[in-house]
């Protein structure tokens, strides 16, 4: 699936938070609601390029911690990341990988189950201090709030 893009807010994946300041005003617009463990995200649609079904991945041994594997999607290779949980933690056949860009460098994020694309509007994404000097960009989704993950930020 090819997805539309747009700005980023960087993230870290494994806190929900970055540092930042608090000005800077997230926006709303078209995201996609994803699950990742027990977790409900959003990842904003201009981050994704597109959704795959998971495959194998080539194993790179201990040269880091973080990153699950490599993809070798098209003849383009892909480093693939966990969005929640270890990064040795097997893949299951029901896991997407969800297709980004930091600069010129792919990269993909493994997760559960994508739910839906929505729309949220600007007044319903906001930036907030959440302690210890970061910052993390919410959404709201009905009666739920969601954290806004950028892939890039596990680069």
């Amino acid at each position: 699936m090819a997805l539309g893009a747009e700005d980023s807010v960087d993230l870290d994946l494994r806190r929900g938070a970055r540092s930042a300041p608090a000005a800077e005003a997230p926006g709303g617009g078209h995201f996609i609601h994803i699950r990742a463990r027990a977790r409900e995200l959003l990842v904003r649609i201009r981050d994704v390029s597109e959704v795959v079904p998971v495959m194998t991945l080539t194993d790179i041994g201990n040269l880091s911690s973080d990153c699950r594997g490599m993809l070798n999607l098209r003849g383009e290779m892909i480093p693939i990341f966990a969005v929640e949980g270890p990064a040795d933690a097997g893949l299951e056949l029901h896991q997407l990988i969800l297709v980004a860009r930091c600069g010129d460098e792919p990269l993909g994020l493994v997760v559960d189950d994508v739910v839906d694309v929505v729309v949220i509007p600007d007044e319903q994404v906001a930036l907030r201090r959440i302690g210890g000097g970061k910052v993390g960009t919410f959404g709201r989704l009905g009666d739920a709030v969601l954290p806004v993950l950028d892939p890039s930020s596990v680069l």
